[in-house]
């Protein structure tokens, strides 16, 4: 069976500037990648979701 992956934006603000559908899309994925860690919802997304997992070490690597 293949795997599913979604794109979404998060946007550059906080939970509350999400949309409801990207909201739920992300509660219910067993992983998420992330672009940085550094973005302003990454402390209540580890909360909320199981597993993240960023590449500002593979960017910061490649200027």
């Amino acid at each position: 069976m293949a795997g599913k992956i979604t794109v979404v934006g998060l946007g550059a603000g906080d939970m509350d500037q999400l949309t409801l559908g990207v909201y739920k899309q992300l509660k219910q994925a067993k992983e998420i990648y992330m672009r940085t860690q550094d973005h302003p919802l990454t402390a209540e997304l580890m909360q909320e979701v199981p597993s993240l997992t960023f590449f500002d070490e593979i960017y910061e690597k490649h200027d």
